[in-house]
């Protein structure tokens, strides 16, 4: 981000993947309040907390398909926050709709589709620069998914669900391609 922000780097896409089982934290998030902690070290699902806002998600090896872009500020100039939320989105959402998954932009930073969220993305705005990554479902062990996360109520009705675990539609569900040809 800082050496896009320089001019040292031009703007930049980087897909990447997780080594480890682990909870990634927005920035602003109280790790009490968001990860049954002694369930986490149980499973093996390390604690991590990222430079964006955003909400918590658990992260599996090979089962999230991630991506950071990096561009110089005044890409985003002009634009309020949620405005360039969907438009740094809008590229892998019709790509998802090209394979065959209903997918759009919803809120500030979610990705959803017709079985529930794919999604979420979150920014830094720093060193003349923007960061937004985004990271998406592939897939989902949705039983660890409710017992490391704590997911509030509030959170879960305005949604109209009961659980954390179906708030969560990932892509293996809706399409039959393994990872790497999604990300292809």
């Amino acid at each position: 981000t800082e050496r896009v922000g320089r001019g040292e780097r031009k703007p930049t896409l980087r897909l990447w993947t997780f080594t480890d089982a682990s909870v990634i934290l927005g920035r602003f998030q109280s790790v009490q309040n968001e990860v049954n902690v002694d369930i986490a070290r149980e499973n093996g699902v390390g604690i991590v907390r990222r430079i964006t806002g955003g909400g918590a998600m658990l992260a599996l090896p090979d089962g999230a398909i991630s991506y950071s872009i990096y561009v110089p500020d005044d890409f985003v100039r002009g634009m309020s926050f949620a405005e360039s939320y969907e438009m740094f989105d809008s590229w892998v959402i019709g790509a998802i709709g090209e394979l065959g998954v209903n997918a759009w932009y919803q809120g500030l930073n979610d990705i959803t589709s017709d079985l529930g969220k794919l999604g979420g993305a979150a920014q830094a705005r720093k060193h003349g620069a923007v960061l937004h990554h985004t990271m998406i479902a592939y897939g989902m062990n949705s039983a660890l998914l409710g017992q490391v996360l704590r997911v509030g109520k509030e959170k879960l009705s305005d949604k109209g669900i009961r659980s954390a675990e179906k708030r969560v539609g990932p892509l293996q569900q809706q399409i039959q391609l393994d990872r790497e040809d999604v990300i292809n």
